[in-house]
């Protein structure tokens, strides 16, 4: 009997921000993981560049990123970030779980500034709410122009990755805790806080739902820029 062994490193998990890329693979068994390589580099780009000339560049920093570093195969899996989604509340009638993926669409027509058939959408459960005496369910829908996600795909196969998986933020940032939310308290609901560049994600989570997602576009660049301000920098 011939046994493959498979691979004990993790895809690459990759997230670009407007001026950074964040890189990171983990390697061994899955019930205890231990970071094989970590590396994020700021990009500082003439603003001039067309769209094309700094999708090159980009993917050129991310190949000797990936060398440098010694970050082991090509699988990678990438998430969108703030300045890619479109995220809204919706309420809704208690449907059942077939019929809910056709009244979301419904939805975006109206609420997409885009044509829904150039969107990707999803949706996550928000728990049920109550409305006057109606009880209701809250989902979140979440969209992205299949333009910008062509050009993501684009960017990574540029750079020498093949993605196996492209996630959103939100749901990255909660997969990170899963784990350490079980417990005594896995019933109760947890605020979680991811300061990216351009924005901050603001999520409240239980085990089940996803209770609240909200975009504040005020990110670590906001602060930095404060402080050297006060510090006439």
């Amino acid at each position: 009997m011939i046994s493959i062994k498979r691979s004990q490193y993790s895809p690459i998990g990759l997230q670009l921000g407007p001026n950074s890329v964040t890189l990171v693979q983990l390697t061994g068994p899955r019930n205890n993981r231990v970071v094989h390589a970590i590396a994020q580099e700021q990009f500082d780009f003439d603003d001039k560049l067309t769209l094309d000339e700094r999708d090159a560049k980009i993917a050129g920093e991310i190949r000797r990123i990936l060398s440098d570093h010694h970050f082991k195969g090509r699988r990678a899996i990438s998430c969108l970030g703030s300045q890619e989604l479109f995220i809204q509340n919706i309420r809704l009638p208690q449907l059942p779980t077939e019929e809910l993926t056709k009244v979301v669409a419904w939805e975006a027509e109206e609420r997409l500034p885009y044509p829904v058939v150039d969107a990707e959408i999803r949706h996550l459960p928000a728990g049920q709410v109550r409305q006057e005496a109606n009880t209701k369910q809250e989902v979140i829908l979440l969209a992205c122009h299949k333009g910008i996600l062509e050009r993501h795909l684009n960017l990574l196969e540029q750079s020498g990755l093949n993605a196996v998986a492209i996630d959103v933020e939100p749901s990255a940032t909660l997969r990170c805790f899963h784990g350490g939310a079980r417990g005594a308290h896995s019933n109760s609901a947890n605020c979680y806080l991811n300061f990216g560049e351009a924005a901050t994600t603001v999520i409240f989570a239980d085990q089940q739902n996803v209770l609240f997602l909200k975009y504040i576009m005020q990110g670590s660049n906001h602060l930095d820029r404060a402080v050297a301000d006060n510090l006439d920098l």
